[in-house]
């Protein structure tokens, strides 16, 4: 019973939140937005992908491919896809907590987070991939926390991640994190085969290193550097209301680099040769990325973003010190680390999109932690009566 209750808690509370979204904001179609729009027409035409750098993209864009052929012109019935998937995800969110902190307190809590946290609920109203990412990745966190040791769970967990590889480049995050996750899982058999373990280990050291030189030959982070941008694109608003001194700073001399040249050694070479500068600007990009606040923001956006994420933070570590579940842990630990590496070797973007490989498990140990609070303070209130 509690948990139907909790249910119809979270899909009114989804339903509200929505309408005042698309009340507030109306169907936005930002720039990235329209590219993507284009994309699944130019494949719904023509049979292939606009863009070879799409392919990182696949999933979603097939996704919104199929509704484009389904109502040419209309956007509505993707919009409605994302906000079902939405819902789904939340309800994966809801199981994820129920079963790592045994508690539906505990799921029902990281629902109303994953909902109200509108600054990642909103790319449900945009053609954007985020949206479909953000779901995914909530997949992926309900597949770990009910893990079976059963070639049924390993075949589906192999599909999804594979799902999840196609949708935004950033999904390598989860994708590592997972195998840290299994790691953990499996690390005593593992030690008993040692040999067989080291193979693994190094093999997939190797793939990660060599996908991450490939996905960094279509994005060079050295350009961002070269540039001084902190906010990706910092440079073309200068002059402008947007600029900040803080979202740019004055750019480094650097070598030269060659397009022969490696894309992680490109990284390397730069930050060897200002390493000042490097571990300034990563700095900002990590308190930005982490903190959500921007310069450009208003400043009851601001406010709001200073009391509502320290909060979430506190109830995650909560979380964190309130479940035993170590290769969960170490997944959401993996996630978080990986990101803000990534973001400290890049830069940081303009909307806090970025941040969506890390929500999943912080949205899961804080609904943990919010229900052991709520948990604790009755017990304090029972005692004091």
């Amino acid at each position: 019973m509690p948990v139907r209750r909790h249910f119809l808690i979270l899909a009114l509370l989804f339903i509200c939140v929505h309408v005042v979204m698309y009340w507030h904001y109306g169907i936005r179609i930002l720039m990235d937005a329209e590219s993507f729009i284009e994309a699944a027409d130019f494949l719904v035409t023509n049979g292939k992908l606009q863009d070879i750098h799409h392919l990182y993209y696949s999933s979603p864009i097939l996704m919104m491919a199929a509704f484009r052929a389904l109502f040419p012109g209309e956007v509505m019935p993707i919009l409605l896809f994302q906000c079902l998937l939405s819902g789904l995800a939340t309800i994966a969110l809801y199981k994820s907590a129920e079963k790592v902190f045994n508690s539906a307190l505990g799921g029902l809590m990281a629902g109303i987070i994953f909902i109200t946290w509108i600054d990642n609920i909103h790319w449900n109203i945009t053609t954007m991939t985020e949206s479909i990412a953000l779901s995914a990745f909530c997949f992926v966190v309900y597949a770990l926390a009910h893990w079976q040791d059963r070639l049924r769970s390993m075949l589906a967990m192999a599909a999804l991640l594979a799902v999840v590889f196609f949708t935004r480049p950033t999904s390598v995050v989860i994708i590592i994190s997972a195998l840290v996750f299994f790691l953990a899982y499996y690390w005593k058999p593992l030690l008993e085969r040692r040999p067989v373990f080291i193979s693994v280990v190094v093999v997939a050291i190797c793939l990660i290193i060599l996908g991450a030189d490939t996905m960094l030959a279509h994005w060079d982070f050295t350009g961002q550097y070269l540039k001084g941008n902190v906010v990706t694109f910092a440079d073309i608003v200068k002059g402008t209301r947007a600029f900040h001194e803080t979202i740019s700073v004055e750019p480094p001399s650097s070598r030269a680099f060659s397009e022969s040249d490696s894309p992680i050694g490109r990284v390397v070479m730069f930050i060897y040769d200002n390493p000042i500068h490097f571990l300034k600007t990563a700095g900002l990009k990590v308190f930005y990325l982490t903190a959500f606040v921007r310069p450009y923001y208003s400043w009851s956006h601001n406010l709001y973003l200073a009391v509502w994420v320290p909060l979430i933070y506190l109830l995650f570590v909560i979380g964190w010190r309130s479940t035993p579940n170590i290769p969960m842990k170490l997944f959401v630990l993996t996630a978080i680390i990986l990101n803000c590496g990534l973001i400290a070797i890049s830069s940081v973007d303009w909307d806090n999109r970025f941040y969506i490989p890390m929500e999943p498990g912080i949205v899961l140990l804080a609904g943990g932690g919010a229900a052991t609070l709520f948990n604790r303070l009755k017990q304090r209130i029972s005692s004091a009566n």
